[in-house]
């Protein structure tokens, strides 16, 4: 699903690629250098075919108003059928303990995998809950790699 650098050259009909991060006043130094040292790992592994913002909200959660739900990370992408329009992931990233910073690193990667998918037009061919499963097996993958290169593991294995 992800796009591994040595397959980049196949992927390169967007001049403006990449994965950004924006970070919005109110983080702490610790919770800002977990996600950037995260997203710099992402950027080692993985090829961002068309550049993708994530902007990173100092709180713990986002609250739907029409359906009351609590969401901690969401993809945007922009106008349907416009992939001029750059796609971008809001996540609540206030996280005063490790645990909570896994949390963040976890939507951050589940909210990514939403982008590959809305790339690869997956999400207009698959549900939402099959959407859903795999995104969470792939955050699960790619937080656990990226904490076992930092020598520990998750919190809740």
């Amino acid at each position: 699903m992800w796009i591994g650098k040595e397959e980049k050259e196949e992927y390169l009909d967007c001049s403006v690629r990449g994965l950004r991060l924006k970070f919005f006043a109110g983080l702490t130094e610790a919770e800002r250098n977990a996600c950037k040292s995260f997203a710099d790992w992402l950027r080692r592994k993985y090829f961002f075919p068309i550049r993708v913002y994530v902007c990173l909200v100092p709180q713990k959660a986002f609250y739907h108003p029409d359906d009351g739900h609590i969401y901690y990370g969401v993809f945007y992408s922009g106008e349907a059928g416009k992939r001029k329009i750059y796609p971008r992931i809001c996540i609540a990233a206030r996280a005063q303990t490790p645990e909570a910073q896994e949390d963040v690193l976890l939507a951050m990667a589940h909210e990514l995998t939403h982008y590959f998918q809305w790339y690869f037009l997956e999400d207009e061919a698959r549900t939402d809950r099959s959407l859903e499963v795999e995104a969470g097996k792939w955050a699960r993958y790619l937080v656990a790699e990226y904490l076992s290169e930092k020598g520990t593991k998750l919190y809740r294995e």
